[in-house]
């Protein structure tokens, strides 16, 4: 998992389906700005950005994000990102009661403020797209299962 991977398989996927920076930009609702910093390996994309690119392109996000090299297409749900929340919060609650786990522990495990975190459950923000891969990793899981596009 690098940014270097996802701005690499971001612009490989661009190049397979002749998808311009400024076309990538309106399909996923974001500034040709982000598209320049998410391809120069500056940043990631955040959550609903990155479901949106994996929509675009018919890939899995653990798949752009470099925690998979195997590139499905059209096994995933499409998902608006505004439903991603209450699913994921579902998923880390139910992680943290099967393994009896408090908001304390679990954000010591992610290394993640404990008011980080809380923002996180009650205040309906989602966590950036680099605390998504390492909850996921914590929870042994994809990152399209915490935002519900596994099918």
């Amino acid at each position: 998992m690098s940014l270097e991977i996802f701005a690499t398989r971001l612009v490989e996927l661009m190049k397979e389906d002749n998808v311009s920076k400024h076309s990538l930009a309106n399909k996923v609702k974001s500034e040709r700005k982000s598209i320049r910093l998410w391809l120069g390996g500056k940043f990631y994309p955040r959550y609903d950005a990155l479901i949106r690119i994996a929509d675009t392109f018919d890939v899995s996000v653990n798949y752009l994000l470099g925690l998979s090299d195997k590139m499905p297409t059209n096994n995933f749900k499409k998902i608006e990102p505004a439903d991603c929340h209450a699913i994921f919060v579902a998923r880390v609650k139910a992680f943290m009661s099967q393994n009896k786990m408090t908001e304390y522990r679990i954000s010591k495990e992610l290394k993640v403020g404990q008011t980080t975190f809380k923002r996180w459950f009650s205040e309906g923000v989602m966590p950036e797209t680099a605390s998504l891969i390492k909850v996921a990793e914590l929870m042994d899981e994809s990152v399209d299962f915490l935002l519900g596009r596994e099918i």
